[in-house]
């Protein structure tokens, strides 16, 4: 997750080259998750199919539309194999959403070069929430666009996928994974956000947005984020739609491939008031 810093000149910058992965205007396209037969046992397709679909379905009514490339079938979602939780595996750790080569691992059914979804491991209906938590943010990837990434776009996933926790009933478990990330802030954050002191935290959430580089897993300062989100309450998620065409990536990204490119927060037309609960300021963002 790269950052546009607020002063960059985009002179400097390479213009985004991407192939038109979605559309320019939303595809009356309805979402669809398949849970794979061979990863997910009987028991839990049984009790989390119809989970999955009303996170589908959630997501669908929050951010219309559909990638160009969305399978005419829907979504396989898989578990991921334990070995793509160790660290001599190097493509990709789960959850993940996949468009490329068929990886080592990967169920028989799933198809390389189509969009795919792996999960961590899900085993039934006690891991339900998890099961949300991960799938919601998945597919606010795909609907941001699945083949670029960044600390903002990291922010918003987050932030959807607390939106489906609460949405769905998930509070308690809601609760717990907001608490368990906030712990691991600065404790003079911790106290900042305890007393309500919003503009405090935005400018801490900006300094530390300097500082993200390529970071894709840093949850306590997303979950900072997807709180200021929540508490300016004026979150427009069809915005999202398509917004990896605001992002600047270095050189073209081949088929099925992926890159880590900053936002272009001058570009986002429609998302000032969410980028300004982020603490960006009117000179860097288009209202």
């Amino acid at each position: 997750m790269n950052l546009v810093q607020k002063n960059v000149s985009r002179a400097t910058i390479t213009v985004l080259l991407l192939p038109p992965i979605l559309a320019a205007q939303p595809r009356p396209v309805t979402l669809k998750i398949k849970l794979d037969q061979e990863t997910f046992t009987p028991a839990a397709r049984t009790e989390l199919q119809p989970i999955a679909d009303m996170v589908a379905q959630l997501v669908d009514k929050l951010i219309p539309g559909a990638p160009l490339d969305y399978p005419p079938l829907g979504i396989l979602c898989f578990e991921a194999p334990v070995l793509w939780q160790s660290k001599e595996w190097h493509f990709s750790a789960a959850p993940v959403t996949l468009s490329g080569l068929k990886l080592l691992g990967e169920p028989e059914r799933s198809t390389g070069g189509q969009l795919r979804i792996a999960l961590s491991v899900v085993e039934g209906y006690n891991d339900a929430p998890q099961f949300v938590f991960q799938l919601s943010h998945e597919l606010a990837h795909v609907k941001m666009g699945h083949r670029t990434d960044n600390y903002l776009d990291e922010t918003f996933a987050v932030a959807l996928s607390f939106k489906a926790l609460k949405e769905l009933g998930y509070q308690d478990y809601l609760v717990a994974t907001e608490r368990s990330f906030v712990a691991l802030l600065p404790p003079i954050v911790r106290n900042e956000l305890t007393l309500g002191m919003w503009s405090l935290l935005r400018s801490y959430w900006q300094a530390e947005a300097s500082r993200q580089g390529n970071r894709q897993d840093d949850r306590a300062f997303q979950t900072l984020g997807a709180l200021l989100l929540e508490h300016d309450g004026g979150q427009d998620w069809s915005k999202l739609y398509g917004l990896w065409r605001f992002n600047v990536c270095s050189a073209m990204i081949p088929a099925g491939g992926y890159q880590t490119c900053p936002p272009n927060l001058l570009h986002m037309n429609g998302l000032g008031r969410e980028l300004m609960a982020l603490g960006f300021t009117g000179e860097n963002v288009n209202e």
